[in-house]
């Protein structure tokens, strides 16, 4: 519950932050920090120290994971012109929830219980920076009139639109 206290406080903090130097670098900042503090996380798992698990996992959750919680929608969206936006959102985000369930299975495969945390670690975090190297090949659109969103670079807005 406070990490999603922390989480109230963060994810319009970090929107403002995309808005003014844009969502790829929050974006990319916010997939390599879960990547650090994910292994901190299940390091303090291994550990049992709930002090250390409470104040890690806000910070991980609350704070760091808000960053790329909070900006995805608005960076996804951008990619597609108005006209399609709605179905390129549901189809990219559905299959990757979906392909994301299995990560809970993978973990216990790879993890092998309570000791294998390391191994979640480098999972997870390998995860988070092919997310990185995903977003930042991605156009930016921070500064995308919305008419122009999801159209080539250089195209007027209204052509070839319809």
């Amino acid at each position: 519950m406070p990490a999603n206290v922390a989480a109230l406080f963060a994810i319009p903090l970090w929107a403002k932050l995309a808005d003014r130097i844009g969502r790829k670098p929050v974006l990319i900042g916010g997939s390599l920090g879960c990547a650090v503090l994910m292994a901190a996380y299940l390091w303090s798992l291994s550990l049992g120290d709930y002090w250390l698990i409470f104040a890690i996992g806000i910070l991980m959750f609350g704070v760091v994971y808000s960053a790329t919680n909070g900006i995805w929608p608005a960076f996804y969206g951008e990619m597609f012109p108005a006209r399609v936006r709605l179905s390129g959102m549901a189809i990219g985000t559905q299959i990757g929830f979906a392909l994301a369930g299995f990560a809970p299975s993978i973990a216990e495969a790879i993890g092998g219980g309570r000791d294998g945390w390391a191994n979640v670690a480098l999972f997870t975090g390998g995860l988070c920076v092919l997310n990185a190297v995903a977003v930042a090949t991605g156009r930016e659109t921070y500064r995308v009139p919305t008419e122009d969103l999801g159209l080539a670079s250089g195209r007027p807005s209204g052509v070839g639109v319809g």
